[in-house]
């Protein structure tokens, strides 16, 4: 994009997704943001058949998932520049499907947002590369309109009222 965050480009008939993600530097804890819409030949839709301005506008969200990644629980380091994914589970073909990205902050932070959904989001964090000795860790989160809580499994279907509030530790 521009100085101004602006970006123009043609595009053929079809369904796109556009995702805004913030700069590698960013201080300000947003987390990346998503447009799914349709492209006709009357112009951008929103996939239902409603007409979209020609000018898409699309805005960094507030995170609704917060986490802090640590090496050891020991001795309390954080893992910088860990990679991880968040994906739903595709309840028709049995599969779980990316969602989206996320990488660790040098504090071991990471920050994304999610929209509510009937099953657990799974979330896999990976090693910093330049690390050995370390494996991936996998855990469930449900997202409710209420907030976001850890769940045991991707069976888990309400968070009961008990959201984690203060963020995620992943060890």
């Amino acid at each position: 994009s521009n100085n101004l965050g602006q970006v123009a480009f043609k595009l053929p008939v079809g369904k796109y997704k556009i995702t805004a993600n913030p700069a590698w530097d960013d201080t300000t804890g947003m987390a990346a943001a998503d447009l799914e819409f349709c492209m006709t030949i009357d112009g951008p839709t929103d996939c239902r058949g409603q007409l979209l301005d020609q000018t898409i506008h699309i805005a960094l969200a507030s995170p609704n998932l917060i986490g802090t990644v640590w090496l050891d629980a020991v001795d309390g380091s954080p893992a910088r520049k860990a990679w991880g994914s968040v994906e739903s589970y595709n309840t028709m073909f049995r599969y779980w499907q990316f969602e989206k990205g996320l990488m660790t902050n040098d504090d071991g932070e990471f920050r994304v947002r999610l929209d509510p959904a009937p099953t657990p989001y799974r979330l896999n964090i990976e090693p910093p590369w330049s690390l050995t000795g370390y494996s991936r860790a996998k855990l469930f989160v449900l997202v409710e309109e209420g907030g976001v809580c850890i769940v045991a499994d991707a069976e888990a279907t309400s968070c009961d009222g008990e959201f984690d509030e203060d963020g995620l530790d992943i060890v």
